[in-house]
C-alpha cells in the first residue's frame, strides 16, 4: 500500500504540506470514530476547532432592534423598522397584508478578502406562526431597496431598504442570516428582533 506521507528526498516544504493534508483528511474520520467516546471534551473542542479552521460554528446569537447583527462577513445595523399599507406606488399582494420596511446599512467587516457578494435571499425574517419557516425580502422594484445582487469591498457600506410583505396583525419579527461559507462549512445563526407598530 503506497505510503501518503513523502520520503527524505522531498524537500521540507513539500512535507510539510502533504501532513497538512493528511492532518486535514484524518481529523473529521477522528472526531466521528471519536463521537460516542470517553474523549475528553477539551480535546473535542480542539479537533472542532481543527476541522473549522478557527471559524465559529452550531452558534446562534440574538440581538436587539437597536443592537448591530455583528457576522463573519459584515455588520448589518437596522436604523429603522416601519409597517406600511403601501411602498411608493406599490402594494402587498393579499389580503391583510402589510409591508415591512427596514431602513438598513450592510458594511463589509470580512478580513480575509477583499470583495464579498451580498444577494436579496441573504436575509429571511421569521415570526413566531412561521415557526421553522421563513420568508425572503421582495425583489427589487424601487430604487430604494437594496439591489438583488452586489458587492461590498473590505469596510464599504451600502443602505437602502429590505422590503417584507407580513401579515397585518404580526408586529414581532426575526431577521435571520445563516453563515455559509464557499466550501460549505455553516458558521453560526444570527437573529435580530424586531417590534414594530402597526401603521395609523
Amino acid at each position: 500500500m503506497p505510503t501518503l506521507l513523502p520520503g527524505p528526498d522531498i524537500p521540507v516544504e513539500e512535507a510539510m504540506a502533504w501532513k497538512r493534508i493528511v492532518a486535514t483528511l484524518l481529523i473529521p474520520c477522528f472526531l466521528t470514530l471519536c463521537a460516542g467516546c470517553g474523549l475528553p471534551e477539551s480535546i473535542r473542542e480542539r479537533l472542532a476547532t481543527l476541522r473549522n479552521q478557527g471559524r465559529s460554528g452550531g452558534h446562534t446569537l440574538d440581538y436587539r432592534q437597536d443592537e448591530a447583527m455583528e457576522t463573519a462577513f459584515f455588520r448589518f445595523e437596522v436604523h429603522s423598522a416601519r409597517l406600511a399599507k403601501d411602498y411608493g406606488d406599490y402594494i402587498p399582494d393579499g389580503e391583510n397584508r402589510l409591508f415591512l420596511i427596514l431602513d438598513a446599512t450592510v458594511t463589509n467587516t470580512f478580513e480575509d478578502s477583499g470583495e464579498i457578494p451580498m444577494f436579496g435571499s441573504d436575509f429571511e425574517l421569521t415570526w413566531d406562526a412561521l415557526g421553522d419557516t421563513s420568508v425572503l425580502a421582495e425583489s427589487n422594484f424601487a430604487d430604494s431597496q437594496f439591489p438583488d445582487e452586489y458587492s461590498l469591498f473590505r469596510n464599504e457600506s451600502r443602505s437602502g431598504d429590505l422590503v417584507f410583505v407580513v401579515p397585518a396583525d404580526v408586529s414581532e419579527f426575526v431577521v435571520v442570516f445563516k453563515e455559509i461559507w464557499d466550501d460549505d462549512f455553516e458558521g453560526d445563526t444570527h437573529r435580530l428582533h424586531l417590534s414594530v407598530e402597526a401603521p395609523a
